[in-house]
């Protein structure tokens, strides 16, 4: 009985470990971070310049190839 308690100790230890660093992971901070920590000012405006970044690029792509395009007919 006792090595069935600690086996499921261990596992809920376990679990709350594997998803405190999964989520870090998931999220691109440092592992031992807070998970439920609100996202600061600074990391919203820089997910937000990086969205932006690609999206022009891909804007940009898409437009060069309709000017290849064009140029070949």
């Amino acid at each position: 009985m006792a090595v069935l308690k600690g086996l499921v100790v261990g596992l809920i230890i376990g679990i709350g470990a594997g998803l405190w660093l999964g989520v870090n992971l998931g999220r691109d901070k440092p592992l031992l971070s807070n998970p439920f920590a609100e996202p600061t000012l600074q990391d919203s405006l820089s997910r937000s310049a990086g969205d932006l970044k690609d999206k022009g690029t891909e804007l940009m792509e898409q437009g060069r190839h309709a000017v290849e395009k064009q140029m070949d007919h």
